[in-house]
């Protein structure tokens, strides 16, 4: 016969019983939520520690929720719900001060509240307003400077680039690619590379025995042989 659901279980003196144990993924029992004199509901976790349980606020549905083993009773239950806002952009921005500077003309006479009991006037704030979409005209003045200017550079590059070459190359074969003097006029002098004597010896050495090896032979070591 197939035993049903908490049969077994230690009960109290209204026959429900007093601990259910549930198993978990590590063969633990976890007590019902109301038992913990310590107000900790001890679940199992990942590391085994136990979760506090937040206390309850001063409400009429707390202490009968906290009774029947409600651990967030409806009255005292935490907010989850968070209003998430995507950050303006600047053409957004832009346009809402323009209509909040057309509401300030609009209703001279509206007045609200700033920073604590600060109170501002339309009268007030438009100044802010048009302050800050001067600034914004003066930026993309800037912006557009700076675009046309870029643009100029490189077209000057353009018709630069190809004459700097080859006044770099007559001056270098004027002084010499290894001559000092070069670093003057913005040109770096040509380094040569110079080999110690034990590595071009080690060099010659290990070709000789190449070409001995393969039985290489030149023009004149074949017309000795025929």
């Amino acid at each position: 016969m197939r035993r049903s659901w908490g049969s077994g279980l230690p009960r109290d003196e209204h026959g429900k019983t007093s601990a259910i144990r549930l198993r978990t993924a590590w063969g633990k029992a976890i007590p019902p939520r109301g038992s913990d004199p310590a107000n900790v509901v001890r679940r199992m976790t990942r590391w085994g520690k136990a979760i506090p349980q937040p206390k309850h606020t001063r409400t009429s549905a707390a202490p009968e929720a906290a009774r029947r083993g409600n651990t967030f009773p409806h009255a005292a239950r935490p907010r989850t719900s968070v209003v998430l806002m995507a950050r303006q952009t600047k053409g957004e921005r832009v346009a809402l001060y323009e209509g909040l500077l057309r509401a300030t003309r609009d209703f001279a006479d509206l007045t609200f509240q700033v920073k604590g009991p600060k109170t501002m006037t339309t009268a007030q704030a438009a100044p802010q307003l048009e302050d800050y979409l001067e600034a914004v005209k003066r930026t993309r003045r800037a912006e557009a400077a700076l675009a046309a200017a870029i643009m100029a550079e490189r077209k000057s590059l353009e018709r630069a680039h190809p004459t700097a070459e080859r006044l770099k190359a007559a001056v270098r074969a004027r002084l010499g690619a290894e001559a000092p003097q070069l670093s003057r006029y913005g040109i770096r002098p040509t380094i040569p590379k110079r080999r110690k004597v034990e590595a071009v010896m080690r060099a010659v050495q290990q070709a000789r025995a190449t070409r001995e090896a393969r039985g290489a032979k030149g023009k004149r070591q074949r017309a000795r042989g025929k």
